[in-house]
Protein backbone atom coordinates (compact mmCIF):
# COMPACT_ATOMS: atom_id res chain seq x y z
CA UNK A 1 0.00 0.00 0.00
CA UNK A 2 1.68 3.38 -0.98
CA UNK A 3 0.61 6.26 1.42
CA UNK A 4 -0.20 9.45 -1.46
CA UNK A 5 1.57 11.82 1.41
CA UNK A 6 4.79 10.12 0.54
CA UNK A 7 4.72 9.81 -3.07
CA UNK A 8 4.07 13.64 -4.35
CA UNK A 9 4.17 12.49 -7.89
CA UNK A 10 1.35 9.66 -6.85
CA UNK A 11 -0.58 12.29 -5.12
CA UNK A 12 -0.52 14.71 -8.33
CA UNK A 13 -1.53 11.85 -10.66
CA UNK A 14 -4.12 10.02 -8.72
CA UNK A 15 -6.05 13.58 -6.99
CA UNK A 16 -5.09 16.16 -9.61
CA UNK A 17 -4.45 14.25 -13.19
CA UNK A 18 -7.23 12.22 -12.10
CA UNK A 19 -9.50 14.48 -11.82
CA UNK A 20 -8.36 16.87 -15.04
CA UNK A 21 -8.74 13.43 -17.03
CA UNK A 22 -12.76 13.07 -15.36
CA UNK A 23 -13.34 17.03 -16.15
CA UNK A 24 -12.28 16.49 -19.94
CA UNK A 25 -14.23 13.09 -20.16
CA UNK A 26 -17.45 15.20 -18.58
CA UNK A 27 -16.84 18.18 -21.22
CA UNK A 28 -16.35 16.15 -24.42
CA UNK A 29 -19.03 13.87 -23.68
CA UNK A 30 -21.80 16.55 -22.57
CA UNK A 31 -22.32 15.21 -19.46
CA UNK A 32 -25.25 17.54 -17.71
CA UNK A 33 -22.72 18.00 -14.26
CA UNK A 34 -20.03 17.18 -12.61
CA UNK A 35 -19.62 16.60 -8.69
CA UNK A 36 -16.15 16.33 -7.09
CA UNK A 37 -15.21 14.90 -3.74
CA UNK A 38 -13.17 16.94 -1.95
CA UNK A 39 -12.20 17.74 1.46
CA UNK A 40 -12.41 19.99 4.43
CA UNK A 41 -8.74 19.48 5.28
CA UNK A 42 -8.27 22.76 3.04
CA UNK A 43 -10.31 24.52 6.04
CA UNK A 44 -8.28 23.48 8.63
CA UNK A 45 -5.15 26.39 8.26
CA UNK A 46 -7.77 28.51 8.71
CA UNK A 47 -8.51 27.74 11.94
CA UNK A 48 -6.01 29.63 13.59
CA UNK A 49 -7.39 32.34 13.47
CA UNK A 50 -10.39 33.17 15.95
CA UNK A 51 -14.08 31.88 14.54
CA UNK A 52 -17.02 33.91 15.53
CA UNK A 53 -19.53 31.49 12.47
CA UNK A 54 -19.77 28.96 10.79
CA UNK A 55 -17.60 28.14 8.11
CA UNK A 56 -18.62 29.64 4.89
CA UNK A 57 -18.03 27.64 1.60
CA UNK A 58 -16.17 30.35 0.07
CA UNK A 59 -14.17 31.13 2.98
CA UNK A 60 -11.34 33.52 3.73
CA UNK A 61 -8.39 32.06 2.82
CA UNK A 62 -4.72 33.24 3.24
CA UNK A 63 -2.85 31.68 0.16
CA UNK A 64 0.77 31.58 1.65
CA UNK A 65 0.30 31.61 5.19
CA UNK A 66 -2.64 29.44 5.36
CA UNK A 67 -1.72 27.33 2.67
CA UNK A 68 -2.97 23.55 2.43
CA UNK A 69 -1.34 21.54 5.26
CA UNK A 70 -0.57 18.38 3.75
CA UNK A 71 -0.31 16.70 -0.25
CA UNK A 72 -3.30 15.66 -0.27
CA UNK A 73 -5.03 19.19 1.04
CA UNK A 74 -2.88 20.86 -1.67
CA UNK A 75 -4.09 18.15 -4.48
CA UNK A 76 -8.05 18.68 -3.53
CA UNK A 77 -7.20 22.31 -3.58
CA UNK A 78 -5.58 22.14 -7.16
CA UNK A 79 -8.42 20.03 -8.42
CA UNK A 80 -10.67 22.40 -7.04
CA UNK A 81 -9.22 25.19 -8.89
CA UNK A 82 -9.35 23.02 -11.93
CA UNK A 83 -12.92 22.11 -11.76
CA UNK A 84 -14.25 25.64 -11.26
CA UNK A 85 -11.69 26.75 -14.75
CA UNK A 86 -13.91 24.28 -16.23
CA UNK A 87 -17.17 25.77 -15.63
CA UNK A 88 -16.06 29.31 -16.22
CA UNK A 89 -14.40 27.91 -19.49
CA UNK A 90 -16.12 25.37 -20.67
CA UNK A 91 -19.80 25.97 -19.37
CA UNK A 92 -19.70 22.70 -17.85
CA UNK A 93 -22.16 22.59 -14.66
CA UNK A 94 -19.84 21.88 -11.68
CA UNK A 95 -20.45 21.31 -8.08
CA UNK A 96 -17.97 20.64 -5.21
CA UNK A 97 -18.34 18.99 -2.13
CA UNK A 98 -15.74 19.17 0.61
CA UNK A 99 -16.39 16.26 3.00
CA UNK A 100 -15.50 15.73 6.47
CA UNK A 101 -13.90 12.72 7.82
CA UNK A 102 -15.69 9.78 6.90
CA UNK A 103 -16.39 7.89 9.76
CA UNK A 104 -16.74 3.62 9.37
CA UNK A 105 -14.69 0.72 10.12
CA UNK A 106 -12.88 0.42 6.48
CA UNK A 107 -10.27 2.87 7.38
CA UNK A 108 -8.65 2.77 3.71
CA UNK A 109 -5.23 2.09 2.18
CA UNK A 110 -4.03 4.94 4.10
CA UNK A 111 -5.13 3.61 7.47
CA UNK A 112 -7.32 6.74 8.09
CA UNK A 113 -7.64 8.38 11.16
CA UNK A 114 -11.73 8.62 11.31
CA UNK A 115 -11.24 4.29 10.75
CA UNK A 116 -9.09 4.38 13.56
CA UNK A 117 -10.79 6.52 15.54
CA UNK A 118 -14.04 4.69 15.31
CA UNK A 119 -12.62 1.11 15.51
CA UNK A 120 -11.04 2.73 18.94
CA UNK A 121 -14.35 3.37 20.24
CA UNK A 122 -15.87 0.14 19.43
CA UNK A 123 -12.94 -1.78 21.82
CA UNK A 124 -9.96 -1.80 19.97
CA UNK A 125 -7.05 -2.95 21.99
CA UNK A 126 -9.23 -3.02 24.99
CA UNK A 127 -7.27 -5.05 27.68
CA UNK A 128 -10.05 -6.17 30.17
CA UNK A 129 -12.31 -3.92 29.14
CA UNK A 130 -10.09 -0.92 29.65
CA UNK A 131 -8.81 0.90 26.41
CA UNK A 132 -6.11 3.28 26.75
CA UNK A 133 -5.81 5.78 23.90
CA UNK A 134 -2.18 6.01 22.55
CA UNK A 135 -2.86 6.92 19.17
CA UNK A 136 -1.86 11.30 19.31
CA UNK A 137 -4.05 11.71 16.23
CA UNK A 138 -7.31 10.43 18.05
CA UNK A 139 -6.62 13.01 20.62
CA UNK A 140 -7.54 16.24 20.54
CA UNK A 141 -8.94 19.72 21.70
CA UNK A 142 -12.21 21.70 19.90
CA UNK A 143 -14.46 20.08 18.17
CA UNK A 144 -14.95 18.56 14.26
CA UNK A 145 -17.47 17.38 11.38
CA UNK A 146 -17.80 13.40 10.58
CA UNK A 147 -19.85 11.88 8.01
CA UNK A 148 -21.46 8.55 7.77
CA UNK A 149 -20.20 6.69 4.86
CA UNK A 150 -23.28 5.68 4.14
CA UNK A 151 -24.00 9.39 3.03
CA UNK A 152 -20.99 9.28 0.96
CA UNK A 153 -21.53 6.70 -0.95
CA UNK A 154 -29.50 1.31 13.02
CA UNK A 155 -28.05 -1.61 14.96
CA UNK A 156 -27.27 -3.00 18.36
CA UNK A 157 -26.04 -1.20 21.46
CA UNK A 158 -22.85 0.24 21.79
CA UNK A 159 -20.27 -1.21 24.22
CA UNK A 160 -20.83 0.09 27.94
CA UNK A 161 -18.78 -2.32 29.31
CA UNK A 162 -15.48 -0.68 27.82
CA UNK A 163 -13.93 1.44 30.59
CA UNK A 164 -11.71 4.61 28.57
CA UNK A 165 -8.44 5.52 30.94
CA UNK A 166 -8.50 9.37 31.53
CA UNK A 167 -5.63 10.90 28.96
CA UNK A 168 -4.44 14.58 29.03
CA UNK A 169 -5.41 16.54 25.65
CA UNK A 170 -3.66 18.19 23.88
CA UNK A 171 -3.87 21.67 22.79
CA UNK A 172 -3.90 20.58 18.59
CA UNK A 173 -6.64 20.24 16.57
CA UNK A 174 -8.13 17.23 14.99
CA UNK A 175 -5.48 14.61 13.23
CA UNK A 176 -3.06 16.42 14.70
CA UNK A 177 -3.35 19.73 13.01
CA UNK A 178 -2.35 22.51 15.01
CA UNK A 179 -5.18 24.29 15.18
CA UNK A 180 -8.08 23.83 16.77
CA UNK A 181 -12.16 24.65 15.39
CA UNK A 182 -14.91 25.82 17.46
CA UNK A 183 -16.95 26.27 14.41
CA UNK A 184 -19.26 24.02 12.21
CA UNK A 185 -19.38 23.99 8.67
CA UNK A 186 -22.11 25.79 6.66
CA UNK A 187 -23.19 22.57 4.36
CA UNK A 188 -26.48 25.26 3.15
CA UNK A 189 -24.95 24.90 -0.66
CA UNK A 190 -24.81 21.08 -0.75
CA UNK A 191 -28.84 20.94 0.00
CA UNK A 192 -29.50 23.80 -2.13
CA UNK A 193 -27.46 22.95 -4.97
CA UNK A 194 -27.59 19.05 -4.80
CA UNK A 195 -30.41 18.29 -2.69
CA UNK A 196 -28.39 16.86 -0.74
CA UNK A 197 -27.89 16.55 3.46
CA UNK A 198 -26.45 13.77 5.77
CA UNK A 199 -28.89 11.12 7.03
CA UNK A 200 -26.90 9.51 9.46
CA UNK A 201 -25.59 11.10 13.05
CA UNK A 202 -22.73 9.99 15.11
CA UNK A 203 -25.18 7.72 17.43
CA UNK A 204 -26.13 6.24 14.11
CA UNK A 205 -22.60 5.50 13.05
CA UNK A 206 -21.84 3.81 16.56
CA UNK A 207 -24.44 1.47 16.44
CA UNK A 208 -24.25 0.49 12.38
CA UNK A 209 -20.33 -0.22 13.16
CA UNK A 210 -21.22 -1.95 16.47
CA UNK A 211 -23.36 -4.22 14.52
CA UNK A 212 -21.30 -5.32 11.76
CA UNK A 213 -18.57 -6.20 14.76
CA UNK A 214 -21.03 -8.30 16.35
CA UNK A 215 -21.82 -10.15 13.07
CA UNK A 216 -18.13 -10.66 11.56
Amino acid sequence: MIHLEFVPTLAADVNLGGTVNLLEAARTCGLRRFVLASSTTLYYPTFRRPQASPVAEDFAFHSVSERPASLYAASKLAAEFFTQHYADQFGLSVAILRYSAVLGLWAGPNNSVPGRLLATLLGRGAVNGRVSVTDPLLLWSGGDDFIDARDVAASQHLRPSLIFDKVVLPGTGFAGFPYQRTQAFDVRCAKKELGFSAQHDLLSSFKAASAWVSSN
